[in-house]
């Protein structure tokens, strides 16, 4: 869509995403904070905090309430809307939401194991459930343990190369004191 706005956030989840059904597809919405960091002599000050409502749906959603606890540091990129609604007592109020079309975890503030899913679809035999790709049921450990078969890839090395790369163009509000 043009004149659309799109945003990435970088901040930590406010509670565990919860997936819910009763529509057609299944839904998750959780909240997201974020904390900008600035640099004030030899200090480092918080700024305002804001939240931000993530919306997702379908096998993406049950793909984010699988992975998403409170508290994870997480990246979010999709469009912006401001939705608006009332309460029972006929208060107004407006809320930043996005719509999410990327959802992972921040590995700059933590490490991640990634599980790879095939969605499921009426005759596929490698939907979810069997594992990905057509591979055998022992892919790996982290295989075994996961009661649906998905192959398991261990990213937290891959990233941290990348990671060491990029420590050097970090910027100021990215740092936490120790």
């Amino acid at each position: 869509m043009s004149n659309e706005v799109t945003v990435t956030i970088r901040g930590h989840a406010g509670e565990r995403a919860e997936l819910r059904t009763g529509g057609q597809k299944p839904f998750v919405r959780l909240s997201v904070a974020t904390t900008p960091r600035r640099r004030s002599g030899e200090e480092w000050v918080d700024g305002p905090t804001q939240w931000y409502q993530v919306k997702a749906w379908g096998d993406f959603a049950e793909n984010i309430a699988a992975s998403v606890e409170r508290g994870d540091a997480v990246v979010v990129t999709g469009p912006l809307r401001i939705e608006e609604y009332t309460t029972d007592e006929g208060v107004t109020h407006k809320s930043a939401v996005i719509l999410a079309n990327a959802f992972g975890m921040d590995l700059r503030r933590a490490r991640a194991r990634a599980t790879k899913v095939r969605p499921v679809r009426p005759g596929d035999p490698d939907a979810q459930g069997s594992p990905a790709g057509g591979e055998s049921a022992n892919a790996g450990d982290a295989a075994a343990d996961d009661p649906a078969g998905a192959e398991a890839h261990d990213v937290s090395g891959k990233w941290a190369t990348v990671a060491a790369g990029l420590a050097d163009e970090t910027r100021e509000e990215d740092h936490v004191p120790a």
